[in-house]
């Protein structure tokens, strides 16, 4: 069952009109990177004050050790070789290296929020209601892959976005885990950077490097299905991953 107090509901709600408000009025001229950073200062306005809340903490509250961490070193190198490979198909000639520091600490900055968010406080709130471990970690992750179906209110591609929304799922899951098991929502937020990387790299259109490629099947309906199964299985591995960390903690460990 869903249950929240109101500073929950209200954090979902501004998280998302902040994303809304500053898409529709920062003028033309801002990139998205910088549309992105004004984002995240506005946000952590509202998500300090909850996060640093004890009534919203049990057993999980920020610190700078990791615990567990030969449960998820593979998974960190793993994931930094995905970044790196993934960013190899972009140029970056056309960046400083000022801009490029700029656009890794927003691209943190973002995935630390959203970690804050639903691992931070909503596992963290979940558990404080009664909720086990399993439950918590669902619920939150479903919470996480819907809000990416805001994309819709931009009119991208609706499959697009729904293939989005399953991946953020199974990531959200895999996230979870490693937030349960190490107890750190910072290496959780670097664990989320490695996975945006890719994108934020190729918000500026001079970095891409253009591929070829053909569509599977004749059939614009059969190619869509497989290109959606092929990406849920690419990430698939994220959430047996996340099954494993999670099976790794016991709901007593939060008491």
């Amino acid at each position: 069952m869903f249950k929240f107090d109101l500073r929950v509901w209200f954090l979902l709600v501004g998280f998302v009109s902040i994303v809304l408000l500053v898409g529709l009025f920062m003028p033309d001229e801002f990139d998205d990177v910088y549309r992105s950073g004004i984002r995240q200062i506005l946000f952590l306005t509202l998500i300090i004050p909850l996060f640093s809340s004890q009534k919203m903490l049990i057993g999980l509250k920020p610190n700078s050790r990791v615990s567990n961490i030969r449960y998820i070193a593979p998974f960190f190198f793993f994931l930094l070789f995905y970044a790196s490979v993934r960013s190899d198909y972009f140029n970056f000639g056309t960046w400083s290296v000022y801009y490029t520091l700029f656009v890794l600490l927003v691209c943190y900055a973002q995935s630390l929020i959203e970690e804050i968010v639903f691992r931070g406080i909503l596992i963290n709130h979940y558990l404080k209601r009664g909720l086990n471990v399993w439950r918590s970690v669902m619920y939150s992750s479903l919470l996480f892959g819907g809000l990416h179906l805001i994309a819709l209110v931009g009119k991208s591609d609706p499959v697009s976005v729904i293939n989005q929304s399953l991946i953020a799922i199974m990531l959200g899951i895999f996230l979870s885990g490693v937030f349960l098991c190490t107890r750190n929502i910072y290496m959780t937020g670097l664990f989320h950077a490695f996975v945006n990387i890719p994108t934020y790299f190729k918000i500026d259109e001079n970095t891409k490097i253009e591929t070829a490629s053909a569509p599977l099947f004749e059939s614009p309906f059969l190619d869509i299905i497989a290109s959606s199964l092929i990406l849920i299985l690419i990430y698939s591995p994220s959430l047996f991953a996340g099954f494993w960390l999670v099976s790794k903690v016991k709901d007593q460990s939060f008491d």
